[in-house]
């Protein structure tokens, strides 16, 4: 080019020679791509350019994966690529995008989209990554920044700190990722490497957890704070640095803005800049002569006080300490100034520093005498940066839950536990039943499209919707691993299938777990123990912590109706049934015996159990295939498949009874048979949602739970009904509120009347 020529930017780049996708092969990539932006496009508005090509290099396996950071570079660097893909979004074809030269990878050999290459379909971890890196549905981000705000804008707050309590697979994770788009952020991922069983994402900070947990063998608790807040100290130094190193591209960049090319440039540095920090922390900290004096006025007031017997290690301790708050404070106060430069019209929290998988602090105590957890001391040491734009957030699901929201009388902080502080309510609203789009219109549905994974999996918690999103193209290939992962989250073991596996060795929670899905357990809320296995279910069986009360003695928890985890269930059951047909019966009674169930609801836990039992033999029995020499390979029934009424009815009584409801006929008029009225009819619920008012008695709502395979529990003290079994007329019909009935149960200990003690059972 000459001085004369017109501006790069307006040639396009070389395309390769020979594309080896034909149209049809680019025509599925590109639905994929459409529908991953299918929000901008309802909206009539341009995703972001550096989000769509690196979906595109992602989604095709002969092209370099460019992460957004590096999208952005190359579209600042080629313009045209830039227009190039303007015109595919307009178009919907993406096929010039991806026969440009500059995205092909060197010496890459001709690849067919058969191979399963596209959209990281090779293994469960590529779909995983895959999901992790879609868009992002819903606001759950912005509230719970909206909600950081309201609570440092209410006053001086006594904390700057919160924490998300929740189970696995709620958007956790995720919400506080992308809340770094919006606010800027520093992350941190404290996962232990044992806990990583492949589906775990993003990975952990392994040198991060490795300084913080290391601190605990420190001499003293002065030392141990100090280590702490010297890495503070270096860590604001040096993502002020990294700002500092890219002012001219940040120039006049909105707070938001500049979250969001920082989140991009944070994934490049991340691994690098925790460790430069982590090397800088080791260092000795400089004295300031002023924090000397302090000290040495301090040593000799403890000593005149002491009879010239105050331990000089602990005026030391307490100086470094000292020295490391001073120097840690100053440098956030840089770093939050230099944001400030940028926009400073921006309000509220300047920084968000969060740590996911922070349980492992919890149970580090160090040799410190008071009992305190590495957590405790961490929480000390952010309280320096009190007054400050700053906030933390810590994230767990795996352990020692109970620690991020300790009862006031056993809080580690003597203001707390006089009651002269309060400490934030821990957040436990995560998204749920938030499908995109996903709006089930009456008489479109089938029995059998209901009880497609793909479907189920469109309920409840994001996990499953997402990981299945993530396969793209090849989700068929993973239906099943969602599934097989739905079990293994709710008995917290991995080997499913264990043929070899004794009943008697599985941990008492994973049963519990099971059987609380199944037959919805109704706990006795006042036994600690009780407090502390519903904690526990919560921690590592996907149990949902609904609320936490003020005095954070125990969660609010519960199994809320999820289709998939439901299967899950049933198949679990169904897996230790091969092993002892009675184990549902046998782990119900020795839970009992533990006093952890309420016996007021004992009655009607029985009466679901008969329900359930009958409704899974009845699907065994319509489902049954030949036996087979090699048992490893037969398969659980589908239980979300439903049944035959007139099946069902046989399995719930003995062939006598069974034989005179099919025979009996209606009492109002003539009519035929029951057997022949509802020959057709399907019933189909794999577990009981219960009924908070008299909507649940409508018919509205029966087809909304037959959608869900869910039967009705009606609500305790109930007089006349105690559950509701929706029932579809006709099996080949399309499901809607006219073709829906119910069998509403009654449950009785016995016939006829008699004394508190007679009805014990």
């Amino acid at each position: 080019m000459s001085v004369g020529d017109p501006p790069h930017q307006s040639n396009l780049l070389p395309q390769v020679t020979h594309d080896t996708l034909t149209d049809e092969q680019h025509n599925s990539l590109d639905k994929q791509i459409m529908k991953t932006f299918k929000h901008a496009k309802q909206m009539n508005s341009e995703p972001d350019l550096d989000s769509l090509l690196f979906n595109i290099t992602a989604g095709d396996k002969r092209l370099k994966t460019l992460g957004q950071d590096d999208a952005a570079k190359l579209l600042a660097e080629e313009p045209s690529i830039e227009n190039l893909l303007r015109k595919a979004w307009k178009e919907s074809s993406f096929k010039q995008v991806r026969q440009l030269a500059i995205l092909k990878k060197p010496d890459e050999p001709e690849v067919l989209i058969h191979d399963g290459l596209f959209y990281g379909l090779n293994s469960v971890d590529e779909v995983v990554e895959s999901a992790w890196h879609d868009n992002y549905v819903g606001e759950n981000h912005k509230l719970l920044l909206d909600n950081i705000n309201a609570i440092q804008g209410g006053g001086q707050p006594y904390s700057n700190q919160i924490a998300i309590v929740q189970s696995s697979g709620t958007g956790k994770s995720r919400m506080v990722h992308e809340q770094a788009k919006i606010v800027f952020t520093i992350p941190f991922n404290l996962r232990e490497s044992i806990e990583d069983k492949g589906l775990a994402f993003p990975p952990p900070d392994e040198d991060v957890r490795a300084y913080l947990v290391g601190a605990a063998v420190s001499n003293g608790s002065h030392v141990l704070k100090a280590k702490y807040l010297k890495f503070f100290a270096s860590l604001f130094t040096k993502v002020n640095g990294e700002l500092d190193a890219a002012r001219v591209s940040i120039r006049s960049k909105s707070a938001e803005e500049l979250a969001k090319l920082w989140a991009n440039r944070l994934q490049n540095i991340r691994t690098n800049l925790y460790r430069a920090a982590i090397v800088d922390a080791t260092k000795t900290t400089e004295i300031l002569p002023d924090i000397q004096k302090q000290h040495d006025k301090l040593l000799a007031e403890r000593r005149s006080q002491s009879g010239n017997s105050s331990n000089p290690d602990d005026t030391h301790g307490y100086l470094m300490e000292f020295a490391a708050a001073k120097s840690a404070k100053t440098a956030l106060e840089k770093l939050i100034m230099n944001l400030e430069s940028i926009d400073p019209k921006s309000q509220g929290i300047k920084v968000i520093v969060y740590f996911d998988e922070a349980h492992s602090l919890t149970k580090e105590t160090p040799r410190t005498g008071d009992g305190k957890t590495l957590y405790d001391y961490l929480c000390s040491c952010l309280n320096e940066f009190l007054g400050l734009p700053m906030f933390a957030i810590f994230l767990s699901t795996n352990s020692s839950l109970a620690q991020f929201a300790a009862p006031p009388a056993f809080a580690k902080s003597a203001r707390i536990r006089e009651g002269a502080a309060v400490t934030h309510a821990p957040i436990t609203e995560t998204p749920f039943d938030c499908y995109p789009d996903f709006k089930v219109k009456p008489g479109e549905l089938t029995v059998k499209d209901i009880s497609e994974i793909k479907f189920m999996a469109k309920f409840g918690r994001p996990l499953f919707w997402t990981f299945l999103r993530g396969a793209g193209v090849k989700v068929d290939k993973f239906t099943e691993r969602a599934l097989e992962l739905a079990r293994a989250k709710l008995i917290c073991y991995n080997n499913i299938d264990n043929i070899d596996a004794n009943i008697a060795d599985m941990p008492r929670a994973a049963l519990m777990a099971v059987l609380d899905v199944q037959y919805s357990l109704d706990f006795e809320p006042r036994r600690e123990k009780v407090q502390m296995q519903e904690a526990g279910l919560v921690e590592s069986h996907m149990r949902v912590a609904y609320s936490i009360p003020s005095h954070r003695e125990y969660l609010r928890s519960g199994y809320p109706s999820e289709p998939l985890i439901a299967e899950a269930a049933a198949e679990q059951l169904w897996t230790w049934r091969g092993k002892n047909p009675f184990v549902a019966v046998e782990k119900l009674t020795d839970i009992l015996d533990t006093g952890l169930l309420d016996r007021g609801e004992l009655g009607e836990l029985t009466g679901r159990q008969i329900l359930l039992d009958a409704y899974h033999r009845a699907v065994e029995e319509e489902q049954k295939k030949p036996p087979t020499a090699d048992t490893t390979k037969v398969k659980p029934p589908n239980f979300s498949s439903g049944c035959h009424l007139i099946t069902f009815i046989k399995m719930l009584f003995t062939d006598g009874y069974a034989q005179d409801i099919l025979d009996c006929t209606p009492d109002l008029n003539k009519g035929g048979k029951f057997k022949d009225a509802f020959k057709d009819a399907i019933i189909c619920f794999t577990h009981f949602g219960k009924m908070a008012d008299n909507t649940g008695v409508t018919s509205a709502a029966t087809w909304v739970a037959f959608i869900r395979h869910m039967a009705i529990m009606c609500r305790n003290g109930q007089d006349s009904v105690d559950c509701i079994i929706p029932v579809l007329l006709q099996g080949n019909a399309k499901v809607c509120e006219h073709v829906i009935t119910a069998v509403f149960v009654q449950f009785k200990r016995r016939v006829t009347a008699g004394s508190t003690t007679e009805l014990l059972l």
